[in-house]
């Protein structure tokens, strides 16, 4: 349960991060960009892990900046669908 905690805390701060460096209107609000940067932040760690940068293993620099990378995939490509839709 803190592990789950800990995840939405560490999204939270990896998708403010990521909305930041991808600034744009995201349909949904801070709820979808939380979510987006709890799902980002998973990316990072299983994109990192499987690329041999580590993963997300701790509040550290190398795992923020994996789960920010993430967040930014995520953002970049959740954007690239909502614009197809529209």
């Amino acid at each position: 349960m803190l592990g789950l905690l800990y995840w939405a805390l560490f999204g939270l701060i990896a998708g403010a991060i990521a909305k930041f460096l991808m600034p744009g209107k995201v349909p949904g609000g801070i709820i979808l960009t939380i979510a987006l940067g709890i799902v980002g932040a998973i990316v990072g760690g299983f994109i990192g892990t499987r690329l041999g940068f580590g993963d997300i293993d701790g509040f550290n620099l190398g795992s923020m900046l994996l789960a920010v990378g993430g967040g930014v995939l995520v953002l970049f490509l959740f954007g690239l669908m909502t614009r197809a839709r529209a």
